[in-house]
């Protein structure tokens, strides 16, 4: 890493640590009297930052455990988040089956072929991913997470596929757009909490509830 980039990396780092700190703060009391302030880190903020400074996450971890954060604020992972990361395409089904009919004739053929195809919104989302693990994930959280029948998964040319034929609750707004986005919860990842634990963090857990967004801190 040249200067240029270290230097850019540790702005970011700090804009985002202080972002961090204001959003949390962790009070704790001994008989009213011994207080103190710890100062917990967002660990999808800095994997943002890290992302867009071309950095790991393990790097810009032991930089912050150098500069003694010792406790790491994690958030529930939605479908956007894995999707922003670059492990999965999120689209709606009628832009899916528009690109798979004029590009992917395999990808067309075998949507042709999935039972109830006319029980299937235009707007209900399909989510592609190309790695095993990541496929793994989904598999389980979305089982968990829908009734029977509201998943379709399915593979082509190395790809698998997931469809959603259930009306999904817009969480977030849009960077671009400022509009809601429809989404979905799909709990804490548990490699991000090992990955954390294995390196000496406390983890603050932040549950997400579907009218506020934000349950508060829960430690781990």
């Amino acid at each position: 890493m040249n200067n240029r980039e270290h230097a850019f990396l540790w702005l970011t780092l700090i804009a985002a640590l202080l972002l961090s700190i204001s959003g949390f703060m962790l009070r704790t009391s001994n008989e009213g009297m011994n207080k103190t302030v710890v100062a917990v880190a967002d660990y999808q903020l800095f994997e943002k930052s890290a992302q867009s400074s071309s950095v790991s996450i393990d790097q810009v971890l032991a930089d912050l455990k150098d500069s003694g954060v010792k406790t790491i604020a994690v958030k529930e992972t939605t479908l956007r988040a894995v999707a922003a990361r670059g492990d999965a395409y999120i689209a709606t089904f009628a832009d899916f089956t528009n690109a798979a009919r004029t590009w992917q004739p395999e990808v067309w053929t075998a949507v042709n072929q999935l039972p109830d195809l006319d029980e299937i919104s235009p707007a209900n989302l399909v989510v592609a991913v190309d790695k095993p693990e990541t496929a793994s994930f989904l598999r389980e959280r979305l089982g968990n997470r829908f009734a029977d029948g509201q998943i379709i998964n399915f593979q082509s040319g190395g790809i698998e596929y997931f469809i959603i034929k259930a009306e999904l609750e817009p969480l977030e707004k849009s960077k671009t757009t400022n509009i809601k986005e429809s989404d979905v919860q799909l709990g804490f990842e548990e490699s991000i909490l090992e990955k954390l634990k294995s390196k000496g963090f406390a983890i603050v857990l932040r549950w997400q509830s579907r009218s506020s967004g934000y349950n508060g801190p829960a430690d781990r």
